[in-house]
């Protein structure tokens, strides 16, 4: 009876260990496939993280503001020609000697490489500056379009406007890249002014549509990446 006994437990203690060496071997696998499937939950909570980060839009705002400043620099100059030959006038620009963009590159030729441009130089040098203005003043008006509703007024004449006025207007007889505004004809007032109203409303109409098409990539990326997540081990 006692020997039996014994037997028993002997027995029942060797199946127990036996129990228990498999739930640790089983829990140990468990553990080891969990590594992957935290990192890979880590890895998609920082993206959501980084996503959510980028909610503001500054970043999208600057790039399409680029892209739109960009095409409006391109527009501007060729609606500047067509009325130029509309109203049967100059270019607003003509009969001023270089204009505001080649004086611009001339100076920063100056300064940086200590000689003058050559003609052919200028050539290049003169759309370089209209460009890279154009473009600058893309990025600032997209970012801010971001941040405050007002910057879009009238759908982008505003900034055209006031474009113009601080531009054309002040900055560029106040540096000496161009006539003061008393000394300059009306019609060519006009002229600039429609230009950069043109300007203006076309930074906007690029604007909105390359915001929209930067947003759906981004809404493919967040769909892209959920669905990465959840098919996790």
């Amino acid at each position: 009876m006692d020997f039996g006994l014994a037997v028993f437990f002997c027995i029942f203690f060797i199946a127990r260990q036996d129990k228990l060496q498999q739930n640790l071997t089983h829990n140990q696998q468990r553990d080891r496939r969990l590594v992957p499937t935290e990192q890979w939950c880590l890895c998609c909570h920082t993206r959501s993280m980084y996503l959510r980060s980028k909610k503001d839009g500054l970043s999208e705002g600057l790039i399409a503001g680029v892209i739109g400043g960009l095409v409006a620099s391109w527009i501007m100059p060729r609606f500047q020609s067509l009325t130029a030959h509309a109203f049967g006038d100059t270019h607003p620009h003509e009969g001023q000697g270089e204009d505001a963009t080649v004086k611009t590159a001339q100076r920063i030729s100056s300064a940086l490489l200590g000689r003058e441009l050559s003609a052919e130089e200028k050539k290049t040098a003169g759309p370089l500056v209209h460009y890279a203005y154009g473009t600058g003043i893309g990025a600032v008006y997209g970012g801010l379009a971001q941040k405050h509703e007002t910057t879009t007024s009238g759908f982008g004449i505003a900034n055209g406007a006031a474009a113009w006025a601080l531009g054309d207007e002040v900055a560029v007889p106040a540096l000496g890249r161009g006539k003061k505004p008393t000394e300059t004809p009306v019609t060519q007032h006009f002229q600039l002014l429609a230009a950069h109203l043109v300007y203006g409303i076309t930074l906007e109409g690029v604007r909105r549509r390359a915001l929209n098409a930067l947003r759906e990539a981004e809404a493919g990326r967040k769909r892209h990446w959920s669905k990465l997540c959840r098919m996790a081990p």
